[in-house]
C-alpha cells in the first residue's frame, strides 16, 4: 500500500516539474519577443501619371444615323402610248438633258398628223371663202364666226398631232444618271408607269430625323451650325450645308426632320449609303480641356498637389463637353490632373508621380 502511494507521488512530482519547465520556456519566449523591434508594414504609394490641361476645341454636337439620297429623283414617263422601238440607255449611264432615252413607234401618230392636216387645210379653205363673202356682205357674221372657230379647232388638232409625233421620241428631262430601267424594247409604253428613273448624283442630300430635344438648340443657332457627314468607308468627313429644318415636331415620334446638302464630295458616294450626320451647335476654340477618359463614372476626377504629394477628389459641373473632351473650369486650369492610375485613389492619398519631377 505504501509502495502505491509512493508511485503516485513520484508521478505527480514529474508532471509538476514538466509544467514548471513549460512555464519557464513560455516566459522566456515572451521576454525575447517583447524585446524585438516591432515591424510595421507600409504599403507603397500608388504610382500615377499627371498632366496639365492643353488648349483646343470643345464642342457640343449631336450625331444621327441616316442614308444618302439624290436631291432630285425624276421618273421618266412617256407622254404618248405605244410600242417601244428602241431603248438604248443602260443603268448607271449619264445622260445630258435632251438626249434620246427611248423611241416609241410613231407610225400611228404620223397617220393622225396626215388626217389632222387634211382637216385643217379644208377648214382653212372654207374659212377663206366665208371670210371673203362676209367682207362683201354676202353672209352673216354667225357663219363667219362658225367657220373661223372650225378652222381654229382644226389647226389645234393638227398642232397636237405634230406634238404627239415629237413625244414619240422620249428625251432625258434633266441631266442625270439612269438609276433604274422599268421597261424594254417591245414593251408598251403609256399610262403612269415610268420608263426609267433618273437622278443627278452630283447633288446628294441626307435627310435626318432628330429628337425633339435638339430643336431649340439647332433653331437658335442656325447660322453657327457646323455639319459633317461621315462613313467608316471614307477617309475624311464630308462638309454639308443645311437646306431646311421642318417648322414642326412630329407628335407621334417626338422628332423633327432636317435636310443637308453634301458639299465638295471627293469620296465615292451613292444614294442608299449609310452615313452618320454630325451637327455641332456650340463650340469654343482655345479652351482648356482634358480627355473624358480621366473622369470616373460619377464624372469626377483627381488633381495632384506637388507641395503635399497628395491628390484631391474633384466633382464640379462642367460648362461644355462632348464624348471626347470636357472644358476645364477656370479654377483648375493650372492644376495637375491625374490621367492614369486614378481609379484606385481616394481623397487626400499620397502618391508617387511617374516621369520627371514637377
Amino acid at each position: 500500500m505504501k509502495k502505491d502511494s509512493g508511485d503516485i507521488l513520484s508521478l505527480i512530482a514529474r508532471y509538476a516539474v514538466l509544467a514548471a519547465v513549460i512555464v519557464v520556456v513560455l516566459l522566456a519566449v515572451d521576454v525575447f519577443l517583447s524585446n524585438r523591434d516591432t515591424i510595421v508594414y507600409s504599403p507603397p504609394k500608388p504610382l500615377v501619371v499627371v498632366e496639365k490641361p492643353q488648349t483646343g476645341r470643345v464642342s457640343r454636337r449631336g450625331v444621327f444615323p441616316s442614308y444618302v439620297q439624290a436631291r432630285d429623283i425624276v421618273p421618266v414617263v412617256a407622254l404618248v402610248g405605244g410600242k417601244i422601238e428602241s431603248f438604248p440607255v443602260t443603268v448607271g449611264q449619264l445622260l445630258q438633258k435632251g438626249e434620246v432615252l427611248a423611241t416609241i413607234d410613231s407610225e400611228p401618230f404620223m397617220q393622225q398628223v396626215k388626217q389632222a392636216e387634211a382637216a385643217y387645210l379644208a377648214s382653212e379653205s372654207t374659212f377663206a371663202r366665208i371670210s371673203s363673202l362676209y367682207h362683201n356682205k354676202a353672209t352673216t357674221e354667225q357663219n363667219y364666226d362658225q367657220a373661223k372657230a372650225h378652222r381654229d379647232a382644226a389647226k389645234a388638232q393638227y398642232e397636237l398631232a405634230n406634238l404627239q409625233v415629237g413625244h414619240a421620241t422620249v428625251e432625258a428631262p434633266v441631266t442625270g444618271t439612269i438609276l433604274m430601267k422599268n421597261s424594254s424594247v417591245g414593251s408598251i409604253a403609256g399610262g403612269q408607269q415610268s420608263l426609267a428613273v433618273m437622278a443627278d448624283l452630283s447633288s446628294l442630300v441626307v435627310k435626318v430625323e432628330v429628337p425633339e430635344t435638339y430643336y431649340e438648340k439647332f433653331w437658335n443657332n442656325l447660322d453657327a451650325l457646323r455639319i459633317e457627314v461621315t462613313s467608316p468607308r471614307w477617309e475624311h468627313p464630308v462638309a454639308a450645308k443645311l437646306l431646311h429644318i421642318d417648322p414642326f415636331v412630329q407628335s407621334e415620334s417626338k422628332t423633327f426632320k432636317l435636310e443637308v446638302l453634301l458639299e465638295s464630295v471627293e469620296e465615292l458616294v451613292r444614294p442608299g449609303m449609310a452615313v452618320s450626320v454630325s451637327i455641332t451647335y456650340e463650340e469654343e476654340d482655345d479652351a482648356y480641356r482634358m480627355s473624358q477618359s480621366i473622369r470616373k463614372s460619377d464624372g469626377s476626377w483627381y488633381i495632384y498637389h506637388p507641395d503635399t504629394g497628395q491628390v484631391e477628389y474633384v466633382r464640379v459641373p462642367v460648362a461644355l463637353e462632348n464624348e471626347e473632351f470636357f472644358k476645364i473650369p477656370e479654377a483648375y486650369q493650372e492644376s495637375y490632373f491625374v490621367v492614369d492610375g486614378q481609379h484606385i485613389l481616394f481623397d487626400g492619398q499620397e502618391v508617387r508621380v511617374a516621369g520627371e519631377s514637377l
